[in-house]
């Protein structure tokens, strides 16, 4: 009992410190006006797919993203369906666990996009206690997959690709998550377009919908903690394509989500016709922020200014960043890293050629659970994918050093 009692006393005097974070910060501070990141270091593998692997389709296939859980014990999400996390005492021991997979990914009902429960991939992850974790989740309709020649006459699956973020939960410090849903036992929605999956994306033949939530930040806003995170809206029909601005004042709520709208956060976004015969789609339609499409970003304290990595496509292929003080208003992208996914995707097995894709920055120093914040030397996380030789999962977790500093 006495040695119990001790141990209280020295949880007692520790959780507050792992728990407090300096949301303050986020707000306070000159403004660097000219950020620069710059690759500081050589390449370091994280994970390696052959020698790392738990089984044959354990990969990493969104961008890393971590937290900590009540005992201070570093969770790096890959968020594949069917692969698993990553522990251990910091970003720089972590280990693939292998005794639990994330669980409920494979589609309850994959003939219909109406059910939000498709394929999924875990993301966003946020705890206030190390316990109770909460994890936003990319899912997809794939209408290729069933019933094509209704589904997907074209047979163009990134047409037919029905993209929405639903919502999941954690109650044993993330080693297990749950989708969440309602009283009904319908899937509860996060992030979705308001319209109704249309084959071959309608007469616009692309992708409609929402994707790829990136982590969430929080900050005190008049005496008020909120919540934010950036995610891509691929536009059409009265929703013009871009990254969008999400707000909620209580992550454990999934219907407190709303978008910005050009003037506040006004968009409820959780509205979907297959729930509301009598919706206007024009009433919960966000402003994108920006363009390009966002993969993570922090607060960073050296510059006092909010970094998302996004992906350059056009005159050229990368990594790149974009900074902003207010998360509405964002520079233009800079190039931080030169990638080679292009020529990967066109290249044939046994051709050497490898590809990058998921960017993310971490910094193993954050304040806090949440890894949300980063200094003057975070690093950038990303995917490698190596040389085609038959199995598509050959995939390894690479992280590079950046340094971060106002440049004159």
């Amino acid at each position: 009992m006495l040695k119990e009692f001790k141990m209280k006393k020295v949880l007692a005097s520790i959780l507050p410190l792992l728990f407090y974070i300096p949301i303050s910060y986020a707000q306070d501070g000159t403004v660097c006006q000219t950020p620069v990141i710059k690759i500081a270091g050589p390449r370091q593998v994280v994970f390696n797919y052959n020698q790392d692997r738990c089984n044959a389709t354990d990969t990493f296939d969104t961008p890393a993203m971590a937290f900590k859980d009540a005992n201070g014990t570093v969770h790096l999400f890959s968020g594949i369906a069917g692969s698993y996390m990553s522990v251990g005492s910091s970003l720089d021991t972590v280990r693939r666990d292998c005794s639990r997979p994330y669980s409920n990914y494979e589609p309850a009902d994959n003939a219909t996009a109406a059910s939000f429960d498709n394929w999924k991939w875990y993301r966003s992850p946020w705890t206030e206690d190390g316990v109770t974790i909460y994890s936003l989740v990319h899912n997809e309709f794939h209408g290729w997959s069933m019933n094509p020649g209704a589904n997907c006459p074209s047979n163009d699956q990134n047409a037919c690709l029905f993209p929405s973020v639903t919502v999941a939960k954690s109650t044993d410090s993330g080693k297990t998550f749950n989708i969440v849903r309602d009283a009904s036992g319908n899937v509860e929605l996060g992030m979705v377009t308001p319209y109704a999956y249309t084959p071959d994306g309608g007469n616009l033949h692309k992708q409609l919908g929402v994707r790829a939530p990136t982590n969430i930040i929080s900050r005190m806003v008049d005496g008020k903690k909120y919540y934010f995170l950036l995610a891509a809206n691929r536009g059409g029909m009265a929703q013009k394509g871009g990254t969008c601005l999400y707000r909620s004042d209580d992550v454990s709520d999934p219907t407190h989500w709303r978008a910005w709208d050009g003037n506040g956060f006004n968009v409820v976004v959780n509205a979907t016709a297959y729930r509301d015969a009598n919706i206007d789609p024009r009433q919960h339609i966000c402003t994108p922020v920006f363009k390009n499409d966002p993969s993570s970003w922090t607060y960073n304290t050296v510059l006092n200014q909010y970094i998302a990595v996004v992906g350059i496509n056009e005159g050229g292929e990368g990594f790149g960043y974009v900074f902003s003080n207010d998360m509405i208003h964002w520079s233009e992208p800079q190039l931080l890293m030169q990638t080679t996914l292009k020529a990967y995707q066109a290249s044939r097995r046994g051709s050497n050629v490898v590809g990058q894709t998921y960017p993310s920055i971490i910094d193993p120093q954050s304040a806090g659970l949440n890894f949300e914040y980063s200094g003057s030397n975070p690093y950038l996380y990303f995917t490698r994918f190596n040389p085609k030789a038959g199995n598509w999962h050959n995939r390894d977790l690479i992280r590079v050093p950046l340094q971060v500093s106002c440049g004159s």
